[in-house]
């Protein structure tokens, strides 16, 4: 392993580096570390991104002080991990991990290491997973990077510590780390670095699925996932493409269970992963979708997501056209509604953001009626989920999507009746008067009553009666809703506010 002696010297980064609030807190730290007599080193991430220009949300703190002393030391601690040497220590209201130094021996058959502690900001340092995370900052600005961390981050070159095997091994989770970094900051990845990815991404099926998900969040947040996606389907590693135009389509904006529901339909998994018996990479102790139809992207249900990205993927895989298009078609037709039900008006998307405006795709009245009534009842924020998901199926970006969810909002203010929760007749009132029984009808009789309050009849308790009552003696339980809601929105949870776009 090819590693520099410790600089000495003058600072290398400028002293307005410690002016935020979050690095003066930083600096403290170390500062009351080494009045103690130890060593104390921002490491990681933090050293990082300030060498690119970029800001820090949090900050890491390596010492050679050990965690019991560093609790004796500070007021405000957490034990985080202290057996592994991580404390959690607060200074001017942010929280800090400070790790004494380590050294770590991975078992062949388990990515928890037995750490040992050391006195070595070295040693310490070759532990990490790349040369750009291999490097430490002390108080007075001096760069320890020991490994050419700066150097790599200048070519623009992705490269571990050491042996990228050995590296991968530790811990497989570093081969979807290492498309990370490398997406996120722009990197090409060294040959051999790249080589020892391929050769190894059978060793995902050791990581737990769970740690898998947190990964992918955090490339989902870091940067666009359609480079992600794409780097993933070259090295054959957990999955590779199926619909391109469904994942170029993905936004980094788009919400978790959005995404997950988009990547589903998108992806397949891999073909260079084990055959059965050689890991749970999916959950469930079973191979990589084993019980499934993987080619019908199914794998995502494998995977420990929340119950509406669960139920948002049910959708996605069973949705043939794009949710909303699809009429039920009334058993009865109000007498009021003949002329609304003859045609089909459409009406056109336009941004306004930045003063651009132009087309998107446009939406039907029968699209669009579905998703402003849900818009009632389920809420803006389910809506626009909604739209984003079955957008993202039709391979339709993120824009558009913001396009038409404008249109639809304009559309739904010029209705006379926006909320279906404003009709006047209690139809819970209205069913015990009449003995009838309870039943899905009522949820159909709301939505008739709702769209013939937007075809221009009056919404008043008496003629509503009557239109029940006239639904009723023709239909009786059976009848029918006139739409019916997307295939996003279907048995989902209610909703608050849009969210920020």
């Amino acid at each position: 392993m090819t590693r520099r002696t410790l600089p000495s010297g003058a600072p290398v980064l400028d002293a307005s580096l410690w002016e935020t609030p979050l690095w003066a807190a930083a600096r403290r730290v170390i500062r009351t570390i080494e009045a103690a007599g130890h060593a104390a080193f921002v490491v990681g991430g933090a050293v990082r991104d300030r060498l690119l220009g970029l800001p820090a949300s949090e900050i890491d703190i390596a010492t050679s002080m050990r965690p019991e002393a560093v609790r004796r030391l500070f007021p405000r601690t957490h034990p985080t991990g202290e057996r592994f040497g991580t404390v959690t220590v607060v200074e001017g209201g942010f929280p800090f991990e400070v790790t004494t130094f380590r050294v770590e021996t991975y078992p062949s058959v388990d990515r928890h290491p037995a750490v040992r502690f050391t006195g070595r900001l070295e040693d310490d340092l070759a532990r990490r997973d790349f040369t750009i995370n291999a490097m430490a900052l002390s108080a007075d600005g001096r760069l320890i990077d020991p490994f050419d961390g700066r150097r790599d981050l200048e070519r623009r070159v992705l490269r571990t510590v050491g042996d990228p095997a050995e590296r991968f091994r530790e811990d497989p989770l570093r081969l979807i780390r290492a498309i990370r970094f490398a997406v996120r900051y722009g990197l090409r990845m060294a040959p051999e670095t790249w080589r020892a990815l391929v050769a190894l991404r059978g060793e995902l099926v050791r990581v737990a699925p769970e740690r898998i998900v947190m990964e992918m969040e955090k490339s989902r947040r870091g940067a666009e996932p359609w480079p992600l996606l794409r780097w993933l389907d070259r090295a054959d590693l957990w999955l590779r493409l199926g619909e391109p135009a469904i994942a170029r389509a993905v936004a980094a904006a788009d919400p978790p269970d959005v995404f997950w529901a988009a990547i589903t339909a998108a992806m397949r998994p891999a073909r260079g992963l084990p055959p059965s018996g050689a890991g749970a990479i999916a959950g469930g102790g079973a191979p990589f979708g084993e019980g499934l139809d993987a080619e019908a992207g199914a794998w995502g249900l494998r995977l420990p997501l929340s119950r509406e990205a669960r139920r948002l993927i049910r959708a996605a895989l069973g949705m043939e056209a794009s949710p909303g298009r699809e009429s039920a078609g009334p058993s009865v037709r109000p007498r009021s509604l003949e002329a609304a039900y003859a045609r089909e008006g459409r009406f056109d998307g336009r941004t306004a953001r930045g003063g651009d405006r132009r087309p998107t795709a446009p939406m039907a009245e029968a699209e669009a009626l579905p998703y402003g009534y849900a818009w009632g009842t389920r809420g803006a924020a389910a809506v626009f989920r909604a739209l984003r998901l079955a957008d993202l199926i039709a391979g339709r970006p993120r824009p558009e999507t913001l396009a038409r969810f404008r249109a639809l909002a304009e559309f739904r203010a010029r209705l006379p009746l926006p909320d279906p929760r404003r009709l006047r007749l209690d139809l819970g009132a209205w069913r015990t008067s009449r003995k009838a029984p309870a039943g899905p009808y009522l949820e159909a009789m709301r939505r008739h009553l709702w769209l013939a309050v937007n075809r221009g009849f009056p919404n008043a308790a008496e003629a509503l009666e009557a239109e029940a009552d006239r639904l009723w003696r023709e239909a009786g339980a059976a009848l029918r809703p006139p739409f019916r809601l997307p295939a996003f929105l279907a048995d989902g949870p209610e909703a608050g506010d849009v969210p920020a776009t």
